[in-house]
Order: structure tokens, then C-alpha cells, then sequence
């Protein structure tokens, strides 16, 4: 379970506040939908789920961010490698390696996970998210869609509580009646 709790940020060289008063639960195995305008938060929200807020983006924060219990703020980023991760809106961005299989591995083995396990996370991977066509594949290869699949599956290797997928909206299709 993820839970803001009237939780507040303003980035240091800003003077008003980017996200005010959040106060929101999401419960474990629940999946959520941010959505809005350009500048409302959404990649702000994200920074603090993924602790790139308060390490790597500092400013004021009032309230907190608690994950099972502890403060997503008072941890270090190294402490939530396999907690949250995340999958940003142009998936090239976040790969390392230049074929699908090393890049599904790389999280596992940064994270000093023996062999035997990065293969099985990768297995499971494949199989759940249906990449076993991508594998041993190069990212170049890929199409845009196949990247984003192939960034999911890098991300779940690794992950044991949250997966934060940051989607542009013109990635979605939307027919509505009228």
C-alpha cells in the first residue's frame, strides 16, 4: 500500500507549490490512472514515488509518503531499487544495454541478485508480460511499442511492490460516444 498523506511539494527554484495536499491511498494490487493537463504534477507525483524527490529534485516538502509502513522520504534511492520502478514516456531513455535479454537482466544484476534468480525473473517476466519474441533481440530492432513492452519487463524483473508507468496521452486511443 502507497499512501500520501497530505503531502505538498515545491521545487527549490519555484515559489509556489506543484502539488498541494495530496491525500490518497493506493492499496496493493490497485491500479490507478493519473491524468491532466501539461504542468499539473503527474511527472511531480511520479518523482516522489520513485524518490527522485527529495535526491535528485530538492525543494520544500510538507506531509509525507508512506509505503508498508515507511516514509518513502527517508529513504535512499539504493533502498527502493526493487520497490518502485518506473517506466517513463519514452522508453529509450532508461535502457543500458543495446539487446532485449541484457536489458531485461541489467536491474537484477545492479542489484547483486545471483544468476539463477536474474534467469528466473526474466522467465516470468516473459512469460506474464508475453516477451518471449523480444528476447535476444536488439532494442534498435524494436518498435516504439516493442520498447515500452520490453522497458515493463526490465522494470517487473526487478520489482516488488510498485510499478509507475508514465504514459504520454496521446499513447492512448480514445473513442467516445456522443
Amino acid at each position: 500500500m502507497i499512501s500520501f498523506q497530505n503531502f505538498s511539494f515545491r521545487y527549490e527554484e519555484s515559489k509556489d507549490f506543484t502539488l498541494r495536499g495530496i491525500d490518497m491511498t493506493v492499496q496493493t494490487g490497485e491500479f490507478i490512472l493519473l491524468t491532466g493537463r501539461s504542468g499539473c504534477g503527474k511527472t511531480t507525483l511520479i518523482r516522489s514515488l520513485n524518490g527522485l524527490i527529495p535526491h535528485f529534485y530538492p525543494g520544500e516538502i510538507q506531509g509525507d509518503l508512506v509505503m508498508d509502513g515507511r516514509s518513502l522520504l527517508e529513504m535512499k534511492p539504493a533502498q527502493l531499487a526493487g520497490q518502485v520502478g518506473t517506466v517513463f514516456q519514452d522508453p529509450r531513455s532508461q535502457f543500458f544495454m543495446t539487446d532485449t535479454t541484457r536489458e531485461l537482466a541489467f536491474g537484477c544484476e545492479n542489484m547483486g541478485l545471483p544468476r539463477e534468480e536474474t534467469i528466473d525473473r526474466i522467465a516470468k517476466a516473459a512469460k506474464d508480460l508475453e516477451l518471449a519474441d523480444y528476447l535476444n533481440r536488439s532494442i534498435f530492432a524494436l518498435s516504439s511499442g516493442e520498447k515500452q513492452q520490453i522497458a515493463v519487463g526490465s522494470v517487473t524483473c526487478v520489482l516488488t511492490v510498485a510499478l509507475v508507468l508514465a504514459v504520454a496521452e496521446d499513447m492512448f486511443s480514445f473513442s467516445c460516444a456522443t
